[in-house]
């Protein structure tokens, strides 16, 4: 029953709007351009062509390259949201068409949701096909759409610096991420680690990033005392985005690292005149990103690295006897999760 209610009020908003801009459509054809932008949880979602693509072969016919040698007179924008709720679209248009409406489905993917973009764009560049229309049940909220100006005159003029700026945005998603776990044998057995940095996709595929971390101190006992070593280390990230349109993330990176390997002893005395060495090494990383919120998406990461030099501290007792007090492994590795903020 809930259902039927909703298809009965979506089918009564498609007519509402229909009969907003059906006595007002203009007499030639519209010439119209449409920009989408997308967050990072919903890259299932269409993009610009792929939706152009769906709007035509549901008016059946060509609609956006119609009148290709004649500058756009209509400007739409789509904003594809993912947040915990479900799916959500903002539908803009302005010039010889303009209105705003937000569509939200709260199913598990963005088809649906894209589909009941696909026939308001239809509707609202062709009027005439809005009585044949089956629209999808679809939770609608925020319905409104004012009637297109008759005198809306043709331009010349290119659309506002906003529509630019959210073009760039959908090519280069940046953000900020920080996160913590745990260390394996990167200095010597299992210690705590925690990282930051910024990161910026470009395209669907390649994301890069950098940033620096602190693996926490390691003490390690050595005859009648011990050594305290710890790593404050910074990194460069190039990663592939394997999953490119889906609203998780997962990547495969290189990740090239320097640092600076300090040691300190306790009764007794290191050889190493300053005490500190710099380190570098190269690491692989698998890491995954999921939505929460709108802007906010949690993160894992998995690193496997290894040294390029297997640095060393020696030591010498009271008695003059030296010996090894600590070694790099040849092979390390990190585990940490933490939180995404998109800007």
């Amino acid at each position: 029953m809930a259902t039927h209610a909703r298809s009965e009020l979506v089918a009564a908003l498609f007519a509402a709007l229909a009969s907003t801009i059906a006595g007002a459509a203009l007499a030639d054809s519209l010439h119209p351009s449409l920009t989408v932008t997308r967050d990072d949880g919903s890259r299932e979602c269409p993009d610009s062509s792929s939706l152009e693509e769906r709007v035509e072969a549901m008016a059946g016919k060509n609609l956006f390259n119609a009148l290709e040698n004649e500058p756009p007179d209509t400007w739409l924008q789509v904003e594809f949201v993912r947040s915990i709720e479900g799916y959500q679209a903002v539908i803009s248009a302005r010039g010889a068409r303009q209105g705003k409406r937000t569509l939200d489905d709260v199913g598990p993917g963005c088809a649906s949701l894209a589909d009941a973009v696909a026939i308001t764009l239809a509707i609202l560049l062709d009027p005439a096909m809005a009585a044949s229309v089956d629209p999808p049940p679809l939770a609608v909220a925020n319905f409104s759409l004012t009637p297109p100006r008759r005198d809306a005159p043709r331009t010349d003029t290119t659309p506002p610096r906003l529509t630019e700026h959210e073009e760039k945005l959908e090519r280069r998603a940046f953000g900020l991420e920080a996160s913590a776990g745990a260390s394996f044998d990167v200095l010597q057995g299992v210690v705590p680690v925690v990282e930051a940095g910024l990161r910026g996709g470009f395209g669907d595929v390649l994301v890069l990033g950098a940033g620096g971390g602190f693996f926490f101190p390691e003490r390690v006992e050595v005859s009648n005392g011990s050594v305290d070593v710890q790593l404050p280390f910074g990194y460069f990230r190039g990663c592939a985005n394997l999953l490119p349109r889906q609203s998780i993330a997962f990547q495969l990176c290189l990740e090239p690292m320097l640092g600076l390997l300090q040691a300190s002893g306790k009764n007794f005395n290191l050889t190493n005149s300053d005490r500190s060495v710099l380190w570098s090494a190269v690491a692989g990383v698998a890491q995954a990103y999921g939505p929460i919120v709108k802007s906010l998406s949690w993160s894992v990461r998995a690193r496997v690295l290894m040294p390029l030099a297997r640095h060393e501290f020696t030591a010498f007792d009271e008695q003059g006897r030296y010996e090894q007090a600590f070694r790099l492994p040849a092979v390390g590795g990190s585990l940490t999760a933490g939180l995404d903020l998109g800007l």
